[in-house]
């Protein structure tokens, strides 16, 4: 009990027992679907083996990495609620509909998720494809957020993020490197003296 780690898996393996049973119990007693817990419980098993510690290490990393990258995912978050602010005051008494025949960029938080959509080009076209076919200026609105989206903010968030990630790679190398050669110097401290 004293590792942090077998403890969770102790507590991982014990939770998704009892959600087998009680899965076992609705689906066949009642015929019911239950929400599964064990499915997200899976990672932390994977994470916590032993021979798993470079996962530890690269998880580490990433946790690190995230905190130092919040700066610029703030940027890009402010910058399209900017954009959704603007869309929504362009777009709301034009009753735009996307091609599902429902309202298109009506409000913020659909103007942000639209926008959002657009900034990760998932689904580039279909976002601004409603309001071309309704007036061709909108060309002037959708192509300088996807330019500066695009080819600016994300690369400058490819360029932070890898940048904390090597430095923080690093000393995680510079750290496993100590050790390595704390424990030859010992080893060898003790070949060389017979006592």
């Amino acid at each position: 009990w004293s590792d942090i780690k077998n403890c969770v898996i102790i507590v991982s393996i014990a939770v998704m027992l009892v959600d087998t049973v009680v899965w076992f119990v609705y689906k066949v007693g009642e015929g019911r679907e239950v929400i599964r817990v064990s499915r997200v419980l899976r990672p932390l098993l994977i994470i916590n083996f032993s021979d798993n510690r470079n996962l530890r290490k690269l998880l580490r990393n990433i946790k690190k990495t995230v905190v130092d990258v919040i700066s610029v995912l703030v940027l890009i978050f402010l910058f399209i609620a900017i954009f959704a602010m603007m869309a929504t005051k362009f777009f709301e008494r034009r009753t735009l509909l996307d091609p599902h025949g429902d309202p298109y960029l009506d409000n913020f938080l659909d103007s942000y998720w639209n926008l959002y959509v657009l900034m990760t080009t998932a689904n580039s076209p279909d976002v601004s494809l409603p309001a071309f076919r309704n007036e061709q200026a909108f060309f002037f609105f959708f192509m300088p957020f996807s330019v500066i989206t695009t080819f600016i903010l994300m690369n400058i968030l490819l360029a932070v993020v890898y940048k904390h990630y090597k430095l923080h790679l690093l000393e995680e190398v510079k750290v496993d490197v100590g050790i390595i050669q704390g424990n030859l110097l010992k080893a060898f401290t003790l070949l060389k003296d017979p006592d």
